[in-house]
């Protein structure tokens, strides 16, 4: 898994890299289903970017740059942890206790992640946060890609109208807009 699989919205599976097969050096490394991931140490924008990794990969390892941990399903919902890690509350905590020579390479540990404080209503009740947040992230996501579909095919309409030499405009007239 690269770095790059931990954006602000979980994980990107197309930024995985598998890991090698029937190597030892990375048994202790692979990644199993309810494993968290977060981004140990990057930029302050990018610092403590997290992701609830469900399986979506086999064989799939992490870098040294993230920290992988595991919570008691029976006392916190997997899915609204993963919410909370990326909400504004979360994000700040992560950022204002980094540290580092440089603002090009900060760092958490251990000890920032188990200090965060987490919300912890009941599990029914956190099991209906997360299905509504997932139910709002979805919807975004097919509008995101709704709106990219509809750019694209603007973007596709002015280059058939105002390229020049198009079917569209062979036989207009061009001018300089000085001359308007």
């Amino acid at each position: 898994m690269g770095l790059g699989a931990l954006n602000g919205n979980g994980l990107d599976v197309t930024q995985a890299k598998p890991a090698p097969i029937d190597d030892k050096r990375v048994d202790d490394f692979l990644l199993q289903p309810g494993d968290f991931l977060i981004s140990r140490s990057n930029t302050l924008d990018k610092v403590g970017r997290s992701a609830l990794f469900k399986g979506q990969i086999k064989n799939c390892s992490y870098p040294d740059l993230m920290m992988r941990f595991r919570v008691d399903a029976a006392k916190i919902h997997r899915e609204f942890l993963e919410f909370y890690l990326r909400s504004s509350e979360a994000v700040r905590h992560f950022r204002r206790c980094t540290s580092g020579t440089s603002a090009s390479m900060v760092k958490i540990g251990k000890k920032v992640v188990e200090e965060l404080q987490v919300p912890l209503p009941p599990l029914p009740e956190q099991t209906a946060i997360a299905d509504l947040l997932s139910t709002w992230d979805t919807a975004i996501q097919k509008t995101e890609r709704l709106i990219a579909a509809k750019e694209k095919r603007l973007n596709a309409l002015y280059q058939y109208y105002f390229q020049p030499n198009s079917s569209a405009n062979g036989t207009w007239k061009s001018s300089k807009l000085g001359l308007f």
